[in-house]
């Protein structure tokens, strides 16, 4: 009796459009790293929109946003194991999937960026370096915003842009439309 295997084949998608998301993401971590060394170094402490948004001195943020779990001995350990896994979630679907979308391709970079930035934070120094301060909101840094603003432009991507093509391919190599009709 044969059996009927199926091959998995992984084709991993890294060309010139790779290289371009790879020198982006480059761009915005070194961004969000010098800016955080420039801030504590130098004690940046300016008003950005008057009454609105200020640049700080660093306060250091054991927790997540609002410092959600900021008291919790654990959680440097959890972030740290949260944030490496989604990155490599987010690596492994860039690499292996044909995401043509340069919107889609360039969100999950500014998502990954951030997220590194942070990291990097977490492991050196335990916590992160937040030194934005609007008055209506929380304390916050540059990765932040990475992460922030790549989350929203995926969501935009999700819901606006992201139209299935109604085709499916099999292991044979023809097309096979999807049919719910009786």
């Amino acid at each position: 009796m044969a059996e009927n295997k199926k091959k998995i084949k992984l084709k991993v998608s890294f060309g010139k459009s790779g290289l371009i998301l790879l020198a982006v993401f480059a761009v915005l971590l070194t961004a969000d790293l010098v800016l955080k060394v420039c801030a504590e170094k130098y004690g940046w402490q300016f008003t950005v929109i008057p009454g609105l948004i200020e640049v700080v001195h660093v306060q250091h943020n054991p927790g997540a946003a609002f410092s959600f779990l900021a008291d919790k001995e654990w959680a440097q350990t959890f972030f740290i194991i949260m944030t490496v896994v989604i990155l490599i979630a987010l690596s492994c679907y860039l690499i292996f999937t044909k995401k043509e979308s340069k919107f889609f391709n360039f969100s999950i970079v500014m998502i990954m960026a951030g997220a590194v930035g942070n990291l990097i934070d977490r492991i050196a120094f335990k916590e992160v370096r937040d030194f934005i301060y609007p008055h209506f909101f929380a304390n916050f840094n540059v990765a932040d915003i990475f992460v922030c603003v790549g989350a929203f432009l995926l969501c935009v991507y999700i819901i606006f842009l992201d139209k299935p093509s109604g085709e499916v391919k099999d292991d044979g190599d023809r097309d096979i439309k999807n049919n719910y009709e009786d």
